[in-house]
């Protein structure tokens, strides 16, 4: 609750104090003279953060500008002290503006740079503000100037707006949309789904025979295992043929020797060593010639090991189209699931707004009997503009009245 306001150099108010009252508090004034600026301006600027462009107060006696404006004084201030301890001040100056709360603990805030609202801690902290109903609609539910529309006075859909923002039926107008769009785009996934088992459907009809295929990959299997084997012995051959080159060149060295020999017996003996090389020789000969046999099979095998390999490769993407089908399955059943999780809260949300429908209905009935009563008081009100032309003074400060007079007053009744 407001305790007192404070102004300084503000409009027409060089400075001002006024302490209130806690039940009921009655402003009185002639037209011009300074109410509207210190009970609407000052408090909607201070708390509420609205006007505040040529607010700051014109300098008595003060020179004219170069732009034409008459000089003005250095700062203004709007101040409420609040019951609870709390103290909010709005100061202005030509290059500043600021925000200073006291609050209930005795820390002293300041704030800059806070554009067109008022800083949440300020708001939080003294419990007042702007009732927001959405971007395009705020209401302010503390002060309210006589030309400005009250919440009665409002057309039927900013009443549903402000009054189902109030209940919190906003969210449900919310969550029909999202629900909504995410229909929209779970069916658009489930064809984009569909279509790709399809698709896989297609690809899996070029390998009809499964069995065999997998009859075939364990021939290969076993072809590889004998690959391995053969590699080895490769390996040995090719050790043994090094040794038979080894050989061939002793032979030659040996028989340039013997061709060097006068000795019978050294030709003898060297002819033996040559009997049992050539021996030797034939043995390893045989041996070489099963080994390329051996190596006609493996260039055969190899041959064959190609071939598994195709078959290998096809296995694999046999693999890889089961999983992805098995992927879409459960993509498929999960968003048949959420579907049928958002039907249902589609169908609460719809039995929901059927409720505020009726809600709606009955504010409409309200509203037209509250505009029956304004037509009643405008009857009373012209009634007692009567009587008061009767009188021809003010009845509270017994002043005389005149058609301008009569006039005021009937606006703001």
């Amino acid at each position: 609750m407001i305790k007192k306001i404070i102004v300084h150099n503000f409009q027409s108010y060089s400075h001002e104090e006024v302490e209130l009252d806690k039940h009921m508090n009655v402003v009185i004034g002639e037209s011009g003279s300074g109410k509207t600026a210190f009970w609407i301006r000052a408090l909607k600027w201070v708390m509420f953060n609205e006007g505040g462009r040529n607010y700051i107060r014109q300098k008595i006696g003060g020179k004219v500008l170069s732009s034409g404006e008459q000089e003005k004084e250095a700062e203004c201030y709007v101040t409420v002290e609040f019951t609870d301890g709390q103290v909010l001040t709005r100061k202005k100056t030509k290059t500043k503006n600021i925000y200073t709360l006291i609050n209930q603990n005795g820390e002293i805030l300041n704030f800059e740079n806070f554009g067109k609202v008022v800083p949440i801690e300020i708001r939080r902290s003294i419990g007042i503000s702007k009732f927001v109903v959405d971007k395009d609609l705020s209401f302010n539910i503390n002060i309210i100037r006589p030309k400005e529309k009250s919440l009665i006075e409002m057309n039927g859909f900013d009443k549903a707006k402000i009054l189902g923002t109030y209940a919190g039926t906003n969210i449900l107008d919310i969550s029909c949309r999202n629900i909504k769009k995410d229909s929209v785009s779970a069916t658009s996934d489930k064809h984009k789904l569909e279509k790709e088992v399809e698709s896989l459907d297609k690809k899996l009809e070029e390998f009809p025979d499964f069995d065999a295929i997998d009859a075939k990959m364990a021939v290969i299997n076993k072809l590889n295992v004998d690959i391995e084997v053969k590699k080895d012995k490769v390996k040995v051959i090719k050790a043994l043929l090094s040794k038979i080159r080894a050989l061939e060149t002793e032979i030659t060295t040996h028989q340039e020797n013997l061709n060097n020999r006068d000795s019978v017996d050294e030709a003898e003996t060297v002819l033996t060593k040559i009997e049992t090389l050539y021996e030797t020789i034939t043995k390893k000969t045989n041996t070489l010639q099963t080994l390329k046999n051996k190596k006609d099979v493996l260039i055969d095998l190899d041959e064959k090991i190609r071939k598994c390999k195709l078959f290998t490769d096809c296995a694999d993407r046999v693999q890889r189209a089961e999983q992805a089908v098995s992927n879409t399955e459960i993509k498929i059943s999960s968003i048949e699931k959420k579907i049928s999780e958002k039907t249902e809260k589609l169908k609460a949300i719809k039995k929901i707004k059927t409720t505020v429908d009726g809600y709606t209905e009955q504010l409409d009935r309200v509203g037209r009997n509250i505009l029956a009563l304004n037509k009643e008081k405008d009857k009373y009100a012209e009634e007692y503009i009567n009587e008061i032309k009767k009188y021809g003074k003010c009845p509270i400060c017994m002043q005389e009245l005149d058609e301008t007079h009569f006039d005021e007053i009937k606006g703001e009744l």
